[in-house]
């Protein structure tokens, strides 16, 4: 992926922008293609999990950002963690109603999951 090549170090970036595209991908209505969820939940149930998507992404980026104090950051990455944690209900509940298959309920579940702990670990050194 692109970002990959012009971060290489910045994992949990690299990881919560995976998730965006991952969500994204999940959550995409194409023409031609009948959608995952249902049309009366695109406004509401699916925005929630693109906007929690896109906020991880951000309290990661702007925690990684040297301008940020200590104190801020810490707060960036528990904002981070418990959108983590919101987002894989969410997608559980997808799962539940048959929104999403159990592979991709997997593959999502894992990617927030890995998420969440390396924004954890990051947090505690």
């Amino acid at each position: 992926m692109l970002h990959d090549e012009l971060q290489p170090d910045f994992v949990i970036g690299n990881m919560a922008t995976d998730l965006v595209d991952l969500t994204l991908e999940f959550c995409n209505k194409e023409d031609g293609k009948p959608p995952r969820f249902p049309k009366n939940m695109y406004n509401s149930f699916v925005t929630e999990l693109v906007n929690l998507a896109l906020e991880i992404q951000h309290n990661v980026c702007v925690a990684n950002s040297n301008r940020v104090d200590v104190k801020d950051r810490s707060k960036l990455q528990g904002d981070a963690m418990g959108d983590c944690v919101c987002l894989e209900k969410d997608v559980f509940v997808a799962y539940r109603r048959g929104w999403i298959s159990a592979k991709q309920f997997l593959r999502w579940q894992k990617l927030i999951c890995n998420l969440h702990w390396k924004i954890f670990n990051w947090s505690n050194m």
